[in-house]
């Protein structure tokens, strides 16, 4: 991770200590109820938010798509963006479940923790694989189930992130889980992309399998330019 995934400590204070004047009266109640799940990587996410001033707002994001955390194109390498602002969108979906938008919440912190300074640390399999992770856990805590198919939630949390995730056995479970969970996620789809030095035997695949998600997800022009040039310097045309 840009920044390790710190857990709460155990002398943390019952009640939430929040500035009263930089978050919204909204934020102030996510964060309350994030706080009040009582849950370790719930209260682990409201230390970070409050700790680095992360604000987050409702938004109409892309289909399939819980959160996002907004990118910062103010700061390019060779013309693409490398950080992420500080700010977290939640998607505007008023029918969106509590325990979804508060897991969510936390799984795009966990991302931010892994990249507010170099986004491709947050844009890899066992970074995707630690915020899934994290956010079953927050979800099953708040409402005793996981989300989805259950049978997919047990897979991802028994796959744990590490070198072992480089194995084309558990690339192909891994992937199969995210696309059967969540057909639609865009960040799913991308997952892997900065993995791939570490993909010899599974490249080919695992540019056409990012490349044909894409084109089914109808996503920007530019992530589909970007996975095409990846690919060629790897020599594998899709």
């Amino acid at each position: 991770m840009g920044e390790e995934l710190r857990l709460p400590r155990a002398d943390m204070p019952v009640s939430l200590p929040l500035p009263t004047s930089s978050y919204s009266e909204w934020e102030r109640r996510v964060l309350q109820d994030l706080w009040d799940a009582d849950e370790e990587h719930a209260r682990w996410a409201v230390e970070y938010i409050t700790a680095h001033e992360i604000r987050f707002r409702r938004a109409s994001l892309f289909p399939g798509t819980g959160a996002a955390w907004q990118i910062d194109y103010e700061h390019t390498l060779c013309g693409l963006p490398y950080r992420m602002t500080n700010e977290i969108l939640l998607c505007d979906d008023p029918t969106l479940e509590r325990a979804t938008l508060l897991s969510g919440l936390v799984h795009e912190t966990v991302h931010h923790a892994q990249g507010s300074r170099f986004i491709p640390r947050a844009i890899t399999l066992n970074a995707e694989l630690t915020a899934w992770r994290v956010e079953f856990q927050v979800y099953h805590h708040l409402t005793g189930q996981w989300p989805g198919d259950p049978q997919v939630a047990q897979t991802l949390l028994s796959l744990t992130p590490g070198l072992h995730i480089w194995h084309p056995r558990n690339l192909h479970a891994v992937r199969k889980a995210m696309k059967t969970y969540s057909p639609d996620y865009l960040a799913g789809a991308l997952a892997p992309f900065f993995d791939i030095p570490f993909y010899p035997q599974s490249r080919e695949w695992i540019f056409r399998d990012m490349a044909t998600a894409l084109e089914r997800l109808n996503a920007p022009r530019f992530l589909r330019t970007l996975v095409r040039c990846w690919a060629k310097v790897w020599g594998v045309t899709v």
